[in-house]
């Protein structure tokens, strides 16, 4: 028994090899190791010598503490990514958050490349640029969002770019500016009192990435000014700005932009693929385009694949836009756009359904086109029409429709059904369809035809917003056997008896393949639901998001289910809220 007792008090971070301490220390958070370090003198000096360890930070205000302090001032040196999450540098809330500040500004973080300050407040005696002084010599990426109390105090962007040279991604707060008030006309940065004035003359050569989300409207002259200030941007995201600054855009970058995201919200899911990775999500479904998605799909000619090297427009994402400019756009770079979401809302004009579709008839054969999302379309269905029969059928792969009515035309579901390379299928609220036209096209997935070369569904998201979305439909997509991911929101017409039979199917015939499943406000699951869940092998990821059944409890899922479920609720959205 003593020996028992000895081996279990073993040293392990003395006598283990370090190879196996690396391994076992990764399981620990950030705050977990800031404890480790005070066991001991010895613990300290061998955990201080993993750097991985302490390559990624991450702090909230709840968490703050002297022990936390202190063990990052030792580990300052080593830290390559710092998030702080409502941090105040204000005495009146926490004396350890001026504490930390006072680090950053007294350059303490030697090797600091990406910063991230949420619902942060500077101490009084010096302001954001002062702060960012301890560490332009290192960051190539900042992101910063003050608190609402803090937003009537601008933050010029000029002074950001002139500080921070190597500033390679910036993620505009909504207090943004693009210059203070001119007061100097010297070459060089001028401090008064606590503001820094940096000259009209500076420019940014090293910046590549700007999100621009300000609280307001983007005037024209900020728009013009972000172009010349800053001449080498590879991707942009700019919002609440007038129509005429798209072309304003174009014409100053040109092929050199790769990713353009122009009036439109960041928070649709859908608009997620390997060039908007840098953009904040917010997961409301399973639909996640990876990088593996933009590999050579099977079949084709390496010759015939676009190089990554080759210039021009990759990714575009357009709300409220002028037609001509959008057209024109898309026109230019038809060769090279892998990604596009268009939004049909407030377009410019008489905005007929015979117009827009003439306009988007001289675009030419979108060759290389993975990813299409259309929104809005409600009054345009020859439009929709004109659009997917300028896609390639071989390398389109993920199809988002939402807010669409494909009642009136019925010629868009037999053109779904020609995509023969299509793995992820989006209809989302708001969309209307045929009954039967849908019952056809998910039939179309379930039953290949070996001549068909039909497609091998991977990921389907269905809405029931405004789509009979009832048992018969569940289980033709339950009986869908490529499917890795399925999403069901908001379902008005499903039975417990329905989603039983669901799980079921899903059970039988689609245990090989299915990875993930959401219910989103599906009231009608049961215990005898994710009894069928729980005896699928690889089902890893069951998201239960809000969700009321008075027969399920979290204590009787958790328990039947383990770790793979996920429960969503109100007070997940209070922990989203806080983190995120």
């Amino acid at each position: 028994m003593t020996g028992a007792s000895s081996a279990i008090r073993i040293d392990f971070v003395k006598y283990l090899p370090i190879e196996i301490v690396s391994v076992i220390l990764d399981y620990f958070e950030v705050l977990e190791l800031f404890k480790l370090l005070g066991v001991s003198r010895a613990w300290k000096n061998r955990l201080l010598a993993f750097n991985k360890l302490w390559s990624n930070v991450i702090i909230h205000d709840d968490d703050l503490n002297l022990i936390v302090v202190d063990a990052l001032a030792d580990i300052a040196h080593k830290v390559e990514r710092l998030k702080l999450r409502s941090v105040w540098g204000d005495d009146t809330k926490n004396p350890c958050g001026r504490k930390i500040f006072n680090l950053i500004k007294n350059g303490a973080f030697l090797t600091l490349e990406r910063l991230d300050l949420m619902d942060y407040t500077i101490p009084r005696e010096y302001d954001i640029y002062h702060l960012l002084d301890g560490v332009a010599n290192t960051l190539i990426s900042l992101k910063l969002k003050p608190p609402e109390s803090e937003q009537f105090h601008p933050i010029y962007l000029e002074n950001i770019v002139s500080i921070c040279k190597r500033l390679e991604q910036f993620w505009c707060p909504p207090n943004i500016a693009v210059s203070p008030p001119p007061r100097s006309f010297s070459t060089q940065a001028i401090i008064h009192g606590n503001t820094t004035i940096i000259p009209t003359t500076v420019t940014s050569t090293s910046l590549k990435q700007l999100i621009v989300d300000p609280d307001g409207h983007t005037p024209d002259h900020f728009v013009k000014r972000i172009v010349s200030l800053c001449p080498n941007i590879r991707r942009l995201s700019i919002q609440r700005c007038s129509h005429q600054m798209l072309d304003v855009i174009q014409q100053h970058y040109g092929n050199q932009l790769q990713y353009l995201l122009f009036n439109a919200s960041h928070g649709t899911s859908w608009a997620s693929s390997c060039y908007s990775k840098w953009v904040p999500q917010v997961e409301i479904c399973v639909i996640a385009q990876q990088q593996e998605q933009y590999q050579k799909p099977e079949g084709r000619d390496n010759n015939k694949l676009i190089r990554r090297e080759e210039k021009g427009l990759r990714y575009l994402s357009v709300y409220q836009f002028p037609k001509s400019s959008c057209v024109s756009l898309i026109h230019q770079h038809e060769k090279t756009l892998e990604e596009l979401h268009l939004s049909f809302v407030w377009m410019d004009g008489q905005m007929t359904d015979e117009a827009t579709t003439a306009a988007f008839e001289t675009i030419g054969k979108l060759t290389n086109l993975r990813v299409l999302g259309l929104d809005c379309c409600f009054h345009l269905p020859q439009t929709v029409v004109t659009i997917l029969t300028r896609v390639s059928v071989e390398t389109l792969h993920s199809l988002y429709l939402i807010s669409i009515d494909l009642s009136t035309d019925r010629r868009v579901l037999p053109l779904i059904k020609q995509l023969t390379h299509l793995k992820h299928l989006f209809v989302g609220s708001m969309t209307k369809v045929d009954y039967n036209d849908l019952i056809q096209l998910i039939e179309h997935f379930s039953n290949p035809s070996p001549t068909s070369n039909s497609s091998c569904l991977q990921t389907i998201s269905i809405s029931g917003n405004d789509l009979i979305l009832d048992d018969r439909l569940l289980l033709a997509i339950a009986r869908i056997r490529t499917l890795k991911k399925i999403s069901i929101i908001d379902p008005r017409q499903i039975t417990e008896k329905g989603v039983d039979q669901f799980c079921r199917t899903l059970q039988r015939l689609n245990s090989g393949s299915l990875r993930s499943l959401v219910f989103e406000r599906v009231h009608t699951v049961s215990n005898t639901s994710l009894q069928y869940l729980a005896l699928i092998p690889n089902l890893k990821k069951i998201i239960l998001r809000y969700v009321k059944s008075n027969k399920l409890t979290r204590e009787g899922v958790t328990k039947l289910l383990g770790d793979r479920v996920i429960i969503h609720d109100e007070a997940y959205r209070s922990t989203c809220q806080r983190y995120l």
